[in-house]
């Protein structure tokens, strides 16, 4: 992933709801453990530094439509 910050997405969810930014390997074997007890599962990303995403929905190869999330503040 190419070292820290990296982020975990939970399975469930949406919005960014549950998404979690891990700064350390100390807080992503913490994180990890305590999820897994919980029954909560996920994927880990790059962290990417903005506050802007855009989701685009392609068809072969012809982009059909997209939107554009602006993150508010501190949001990540």
């Amino acid at each position: 992933l190419g070292g820290f910050p990296i982020i975990f997405k939970p399975l469930a969810g949406s919005k960014g709801m549950g998404v979690i930014k891990i700064e350390s390997y100390h807080a992503l074997f913490s994180t990890l453990e305590f999820l897994h007890s919980k029954g909560i599962y996920g994927i880990l990303r790059e962290y990417i530094d903005t506050n802007r995403s855009l989701r685009v929905v392609v068809i072969g190869h012809k982009a059909i439509c997209g939107t554009e999330t602006v993150g508010i503040g501190d949001e990540f």
